[in-house]
């Protein structure tokens, strides 16, 4: 039996690579088919049963050519994939999709020369690897010290060592709506303290003249100050009032994109409120400011619901009722930061809304 298995063992040049061949093809064919949302279902025999997994890594384990030659040659190549899942935890299946491709690559050109040269390569990412070593400890620190880290890696002609840095505010990506309601210096954080805000995910199309009279409310203020009164006065006089326009919270509407009529509107309306409170005209103050966020699709959708847990308002798909709008309109925000790149917040501190509920 033993010369037998010997005999039987035994190839030659092309035997063999036509037996790696077909072994590196069926191994990519059943690790790398259960990869992605969009992977397939494998059945597998574990302990002598049958189970369906889409666990690269059990696959890797079960393969099984029912031939000492073929299984040998599956061993160099699952042996690799599955000490990486042990190491880190995963990567099982990229280690087996880069066996295959980096193998079809260079199978028609595999010498000693070329050999001895992807072993100098190999060689040169195991030191960069090593080299890297502080920079993943310095991650791993991080996403210890802090809950979700923001994490940016610097590097390029200013930094000569990669540089790790961690921000503490949260972006929400977007820009000024119009360049006639943005601040003088937008390039610049502007920060509108005590404003409305109104959240709207989707495109502003429309704003009625009711939409634009709860604006007005919330911008300007009437109030009843008492007349005082004059020398000689009986003070018996029944007491008399005069009624003043104060300013009142500056409104914030971020939406995903303003019609321009809608914009036009706002832009009016913002005039017409500098006029009620006689600012002069070098001193134009900025009262409403239109806010684009860069969204788009579902995912956008996520995004602003996240902006909405941040300052604690509720979200419209357009402009609400006029009532529902000057309602909405009563709850302040603490601050608010602008800039050319989006509404920021530092993520150590709490926000929340204050006014009425």
């Amino acid at each position: 039996m033993t010369a037998n298995f010997l005999e039987q063992s035994y190839t030659g040049r092309a035997e063999t690579r036509n037996l790696v061949d077909e072994v590196v093809d069926a191994a990519f064919e059943s690790v790398v088919s259960t990869m992605g949302p969009n992977s397939e279902l494998a059945l597998i025999i574990e302990k002598n049963k049958p189970v369906v997994t889409k666990d690269g890594v059990r696959v890797a384990k079960a393969l099984d050519f029912n031939e000492i030659r073929k299984n040998m040659i599956a061993s160099l190549i699952t042996s690799a994939a599955i000490k990486t899942d042990e190491l880190v935890g995963d990567g099982t299946t990229t280690t087996v999709f880069m066996v295959n491709k980096l193998y079809n690559k260079f199978k028609e050109h595999l010498n000693f020369t070329s050999t001895r040269y992807l072993d100098k390569l190999v060689r040169l990412t195991v030191e960069h690897l090593r080299s890297m070593e502080d920079i993943a400890s310095r991650v791993i620190q991080l996403f210890r010290d802090y809950k979700t880290p923001k994490i940016q890696l610097r590097r390029g002609m200013g930094h000569p060592e990669d540089v790790i840095e961690v921000q503490s505010d949260i972006v929400f990506e977007g820009r000024y709506a119009s360049p006639h309601l943005q601040p003088g210096t937008p390039r610049g954080v502007f920060t509108v303290n005590n404003p409305s805000v109104l959240l709207l995910d989707g495109q502003v199309t429309s704003l009625t003249s009711g939409h634009a009279n709860a604006i007005l409310n919330s911008l300007v203020v009437k109030v009843m100050r008492p007349i005082e009164r004059k020398e000689g006065e009986s003070p018996d006089e029944p007491e008399r009032f005069e009624e003043i326009i104060e300013e009142g919270s500056p409104v914030i509407i971020f939406g995903r994109f303003f019609e321009p009529d809608v914009l036009n509107t706002l832009i009016g309306l913002n005039t017409h409120v500098n006029r009620l409170l006689k600012n002069p005209e070098n001193a134009q103050k900025l009262y409403i400011i239109p806010f684009s966020l860069n969204v788009a699709g579902t995912a956008g959708g996520n995004v602003i619901k996240d902006l909405g847990r941040m300052i604690g308002t509720d979200i419209f798909s357009n402009f609400p009722d006029a009532e529902t709008l000057e309602w909405q309109l009563k709850r302040k925000v603490e601050s608010v930061n602008l800039n050319m790149l989006g509404v920021s917040f530092d993520a150590s501190t709490d926000y929340y809304v204050t006014g009425n509920y």
